[in-house]
């Protein structure tokens, strides 16, 4: 299945009920847009679903955002690298590799 002919991400198999329109950090005062295309069913409202949902690791590259989202059991991971006043989406998958790789800390 598809939207507007690409891929998407938070569903298993279903049409998808809600997309992730914008996603941003603040940092310094200034607003840092963080792509969401793709992005789908977030876990809006629900809360303790995962022990981690976004996180922030600073290193010498800059600012690694990572979140997880979904509505259950369509789950997928993003991690965006911030730096200078922008933001790159390094990943989007369904890996379970991936979510989970921040569970241990």
């Amino acid at each position: 299945m598809t939207i507007d002919g690409e891929t998407f991400f938070g569903t298993d198999g279903d049409f998808p009920e809600y997309e992730l329109s914008e996603a941003y950090v603040k940092l310094n005062g200034q607003k840092i847009s963080l792509e969401t295309s793709k992005m789908c069913n977030p876990w809006f409202g629900k809360r303790d679903v995962f022990h981690h949902q976004i996180i922030f690791n600073e290193n010498d590259n800059g600012i690694l955002v990572f979140g997880t989202f979904s509505d259950g059991t369509g789950s997928y991971g993003a991690e965006w690298l911030v730096k200078k006043n922008k933001s790159e989406r390094l990943a989007l998958t369904t890996d379970e590799n991936f979510t989970f790789k921040y569970d241990e800390e």
